[in-house]
């Protein structure tokens, strides 16, 4: 089972999760204002970054630190699921 209720589970429409994400997405969003030290005011013209790049200045220094993607065909070969190793079956 997924470990995230769907909508329907309590009652709403499929199209609630929509709301959910953009929610999610906006305290994210928020949030990283906050640690890049932006205030949630509009920044005036001519002083310095706008709000929008100082929040892309920040998104792009985090996905740089991230490890880069994994191959899944790959592993999936290098790894079979073998269901008399559990710790392989959880992984794959």
């Amino acid at each position: 089972m997924d470990p995230i209720a769907p909508p329907e589970l309590f009652g709403f429409h499929k199209n609630a999760e929509i709301s959910k994400d953009l929610k999610e997405t906006n305290d994210m969003t928020y949030k990283l204002l906050l640690i890049g030290g932006v205030s949630s005011n509009k920044s005036k013209s001519g002083e310095g970054e706008s709000d929008e790049t100082k929040l892309q200045n920040l998104c792009d220094d985090i996905l740089k630190k991230m490890p880069k993607q994994f191959n899944v065909e790959i592993v999936q070969v290098k790894y079979p699921v073998s269901y008399n190793n559990s710790m392989n079956t959880v992984l794959g």
